[in-house]
């Protein structure tokens, strides 16, 4: 059975910052019924280092699917250039970009059940 191509999008994951964030911080995540960045602020209580990311792609190229992300907390990875207009509004200060193999990148894409969900953190609209 062939493995579907996949095709672009934008999530938000989990992952390793090399900052220490101790306290209150706003972050923007890509989410919700409505599917766009949003900005919400929460408290750092869970895994020193790990904190949401914004993770883009386009599509998978001979079984490798390209990525760009970048810490989505606010003057870490991403500051706010227009509020009112996140998609266009957001200039990223650090970019990494990483090659992941098909099948990591799936993973990645189905790995929803963290503990570390906002929700837990509750969440608020900023």
């Amino acid at each position: 059975m062939e493995t579907p191509e996949v095709t672009g999008g934008i999530i938000t994951r989990p992952m390793y910052c090399p900052n220490h964030h101790t306290e209150a911080k706003k972050v923007i995540v890509y989410g919700g019924e409505r599917k766009k960045l949003l900005i919400y602020m929460i408290n750092y209580r869970v895994i020193e280092h790990i904190t949401p990311h914004i993770i883009s792609y386009v599509r998978d190229y001979d079984g490798m699917m390209p990525i760009a992300y970048s810490c989505g907390v606010l003057d870490c990875g991403v500051e706010i250039i227009d509020k009112d207009n996140l998609a266009l509004g957001i200039r990223y200060l650090s970019i990494k970009t990483l090659e992941l193999p098909i099948k990591e990148f799936k993973a990645l894409l189905d790995f929803k059940n963290t503990g570390y969900e906002l929700t837990d953190q509750k969440r608020r609209k900023w």
